[in-house]
């Protein structure tokens, strides 16, 4: 805009268009920056040159105003003599740095020219020349300083000596010449007499320490640009002086410090010395206006400046001189970051990087004391920054709030973590809106300090928590929801307080009815459904006992009918829960009693009509199968497999349509199979004892389906189930048949599966069967189905059980305990109507005549009278036809 040399000045439009096009470093949701706002500052641009280090003084050769010293010829020569400096046309040739032999033979030309005034240096207009006349001043006035103490001076002589130097560091300055810079700064600085290592100026009387402080303060107050490297000796000499300043009349200060106030106080302890009194008016000011035109300096002076602040303020922090000396610098780091927040970017990231990891230094010391005054010192550029209104489109709230971070991690002092979850809680506090970008800091403090075994640091903690879930900002970004949800799991796993976990559970689960009652229309509150599914499972891992609260929740908000997700949703919720709570659910020492009490609450969940079918159905016998597949105990097994009957009820409840019933059918034949295949490979031997107790769990879930589809009618799953059922009956039959043909002993005998099962088999048949007859509208076709299927049973379980009378393979106890189910089955087929059982007599009636002889009275009892009620009017109607 202000360049001559440009062919093409840019608009306004243009610039707007330019910085709206490139995505802004911000958070998601800013789009750009206003319009109005870019055009201000195009118009200030506009009007007012941007200029880094007074170029336009420095390019023309004219002196800083109120700067004497610069004014000289010997100045203007020097400056278009410096590189990277604009010079005028006339002077382009004199803008290399030459060689020493170049300068050499430059001289040698200079005296053949002109002899007759050949010692006459003072004035030159050949920039070689005043380089080198340069370098001899600077040199000589080192010289001069270091034979200062042993000569005696008058104060005008000092005067003089004192102003040379100053335009020797001036000159070392603009030549770039660091170490002659570094040494003339230090050797001032010692003149006033404030450092430890130097007795020499205490001897110095105070009118001669005082002109030395003010010609170091001249010398950074009008050229802060020179210095470079050497403020590390101006930040010694200045702290030391605010000190002096505001505690001189401090017996060990006066002592180190000021020889002549020690000598007053001898004779007259309330007279301060003119040192003093200096200090405590003009000095401080001094003082005060270098760190109040801090926000003037150049871009990389400033860097230096604070690098060089927190550096001596490190040397203070190690080894103070002084109690209390410590905190100046700290204290006056804040002010200078205040003064210099309207620098650019690049700048004011630079100058954070070096505060920031000092302040994070200072806050892990030891001392309690520094380490919270220094928490204080970055709380107070925190607020100060976020109350700038440039700053906050950009990300520099995260840079701001970072150190907090590191300062949770590496401190070990509980009074520090108190300290410094206090100074978080009031950002958020205050300036909640403002955040943005440093709300990933914050969380991640938040997060450190939930593991802290201070209450007072969770209270607070958990605060700030509460604020975080209720910022839209959060719930609506994935990247800082998912800081949000490892606090919350963090606490989970390292609280020491079940208290503070089971409020933690509560603002999760307040967070969720927010959702659901509409209040948030950021989110639709399955994630939080996830992350209390995960916040119970982390509790139950880490052997936490709120964990059952944490399930509670979860399961009394799953009964919520406002849950209204679509089906992948449904799907990644149900398969979390599955997965993370139940297959790989707790270890065994608390594993019994949790999934006896949560595996039925799972099961509920069919009742609820707002989740799907086809996904909670498959996925809670998908549960319980793999759970009863594990190495758990017998008992718990029986258990879970007893919650097939709890899925029937439901479903029941639910009224679904016959598929789901089908694959609970299904599901529970499977496994029942699988154990009977397991114990047929087995053959009685070494086989393990929960397989028998399993089995008859598995024939009682048969049992209770079969009961919830006779309520449903569904008969023809029911008579699928029925034959699954059979098929187990008769196994326990075979494989009894089996122990007792191989001798083996009768407490292997699957008595139970046999005979219990049998008779509830037999027992559901006929039930089957009675309703269905006395249904309105029944199928005849399924009616005599039914009745054909009793029949075969009773058939089959006749001949299984039936022992002839010359067969060597005999034992009483077996058939004292068969006989109940001979005789069910006996009286099971007094129940087939004549037409049916005239059919198939011929088959039954040589098996139920074979216990007309039983040794066992109910069997007799029970053949009797099949005999005479069913048998003996089908002889008698076939003798009349």
């Amino acid at each position: 805009m202000h360049n001559p040399l440009a062919e093409h000045l840019m608009s306004k439009r243009n610039f707007i268009d330019m910085v709206n096009q490139c995505p802004v470093e911000g958070e998601e949701e800013i789009q750009g920056l206003p319009e109005e706002y870019l055009g201000a500052i195009f118009d200030r641009i506009a009007a007012t040159q941007i200029k880094i280090n007074d170029e336009e003084d420095r390019s023309s050769g004219l002196p800083a105003s109120g700067d004497k010293e610069m004014a000289s010829p010997l100045m203007k020569v020097l400056r278009k003599a410096l590189p990277f400096q604009r010079v005028s046309p006339e002077d382009r040739n004199s803008q290399a740095l030459p060689s020493l032999d170049g300068i050499k033979d430059l001289l040698r030309k200079q005296k053949n020219k002109n002899e007759s005034s050949a010692g006459v240096w003072n004035t030159t207009v050949n920039s070689e020349v005043a380089i080198l006349m340069c370098g001899t001043i600077c040199k000589h006035s080192i010289d001069l300083f270091d034979s200062l103490d042993k000569i005696k001076v008058s104060m005008d002589c000092f005067n003089l000596i004192v102003k040379c130097v100053k335009v020797s560091i001036i000159v070392s300055g603009l030549m770039n010449h660091k170490d002659s810079c570094d040494r003339l700064v230090c050797t001032l600085s010692n003149l006033v007499g404030f450092s430890e290592a130097n007795t020499f100026a205490l001897a110095l009387p105070d009118s001669l320490r005082i002109e030395a402080f003010r010609s170091l303060a001249e010398v950074v107050l009008n050229h802060p640009d020179l210095l470079q490297d050497s403020w590390t000796h101006v930040f010694r000499c200045l702290s030391i002086s605010q000190h002096f300043a505001l505690q001189g009349s401090q017996e060990e200060v006066r002592g180190k410090l000021d020889r002549s106030g020690e000598d007053l106080s001898s004779s007259n302890r309330t007279r301060k010395s003119e040192l003093l009194l200096f200090f405590e008016a003009e000095g401080l000011q001094l003082i005060d206006q270098l760190f109040s035109g801090s926000g003037s300096m150049s871009g990389q002076t400033i860097v230096l400046f604070v690098s060089a602040m927190c550096a001596v303020s490190r040397e203070e922090l190690e080894t103070p001189m002084f109690a209390g000396l410590e905190l100046i610098l700290l204290q006056r780091l804040v002010e200078t970051v205040y003064h210099n927040l309207n620098r650019i970017r690049m700048v004011w990231s630079r100058l954070w990087a070096v505060t920031s990891t000092h302040l994070v230094g200072a806050g892990c010391e030891d001392n309690v004391e520094i380490a919270m005054y220094s928490i204080d010192a970055l709380r107070q550029m925190v607020f100060k920054l976020l109350e700038h209104q440039e700053l906050a489109n950009f990300k520099l709230q995260d840079e701001a709030l970072k150190p907090f971070v590191s300062i949770f991690r590496q401190s070990e002092l509980t009074q520090v973590h108190v300290f410094a979850v206090q100074c978080i809680l009031q950002v958020v506090s205050t300036h909640r809106s403002r955040l943005q970008s440093g709300w990933h800091s914050i969380l991640a403090c938040i997060k450190v300090a939930l593991g802290n075994k201070s209450v007072d640091v969770v209270e607070a903690a958990l605060h700030i928590l509460r604020q975080s879930w209720h910022e839209p900002q959060i719930v609506s970004s994935k990247g800082l929801f998912k800081d949000l949800k490892e606090c919350f799991i963090e606490l989970m796993a390292r609280g020491n307080h079940v208290e503070h976990q089971s409020r933690a559970i509560e603002i999760v689960k307040e967070g969720i009815c927010l959702i659901l009652d509409g209040s948030s229309e950021e989110s639709d509150g399955s994630e939080v459904i996830l992350l209390l599914c995960n916040m119970g499972n982390t509790a139950l891992n880490h052997k936490k006992s709120c964990y059952h609260v944490a399930y509670q929740a979860l399961f009394s908000i799953f009964a919520r009918p406002g849950l209204k997700y679509t089906f992948d949703q449904w799907e990644g919720i149900l398969e979390n829960l599955s997965q993370t709570s139940f297959i790989h659910g707790p270890k065994e020492d608390v594993g019994e009693e949790y999934y006896r009490t949560y595996v039925p609450l799972l099961c509920n969940l069919i009742q609820h009509a707002h989740i799907p079918s086809d996904i909670i159905i498959p996925k809670v016998l998908q549960t319980i199968q793999a759970l009863i597949s594990k190495d758990l105990p017998t008992d718990l097994k029986i258990f879970l497999i007893s919650q097939f009957s709890e899925v029937a009820h439901a479903l029941q409840e639910r009224n679904d349509s016959e598929s789901y019933w089908i694959t609970l059918s299904k599901c529970t034949e499977g496994m029942l199979i699988d154990i009977q295949s397991e114990l047929e490979i087995k053959g009685g031997t070494n086989i393990d004892p929960g397989l028998p107790k399993m089995m008859l769990a598995f024939q009682d879930a048969l049992s209770d389906i079969c009961r919830s589809l006779n309520s449903q009618s569904m008969w023809n799953i029911e008579i699928d189930v029925l034959n699954v059922l059979e098929s187990s009956v008769l196994f326990a039959i075979r494989y009894n048949n089996e122990l007792l043909s191989n001798k083996t002993a009768g407490e292997d005998f699957l008595l139970r599966q046999e005979i219990n099962a049998g008779c509830f088999l037999l027992e559901l048949v006929t039930e089957m069967c009675t309703k269905m007859k006395s249904k309105v509208g029944h199928s005849e076709g399924s009616l005599k189905q039914g009745y054909e299927m009793l029949m075969k049973i009773c058939s089959k379980i006749l001949q299984g059980t039936r022992v002839d009378e010359d067969s060597t393979n005999s034992d009483s106890e077996l058939e004292a305990s068969r006989a109940p189910l001979v005789a069910k089955a006996v009286t099971s087929c007094s129940c087939v109507p004549e037409e049916i059982l005239d059919k198939s007599s011929n088959l039954m009636l040589p098996d139920i005549v074979h216990y007309i002889e039983s040794s066992y009275s109910d069997v007799r009892c029970a053949v009797s009278d099949f005999l005479q009620s069913k048998v003996k009017p089908l002889l008698l109607s076939n003798t009349l036809s």
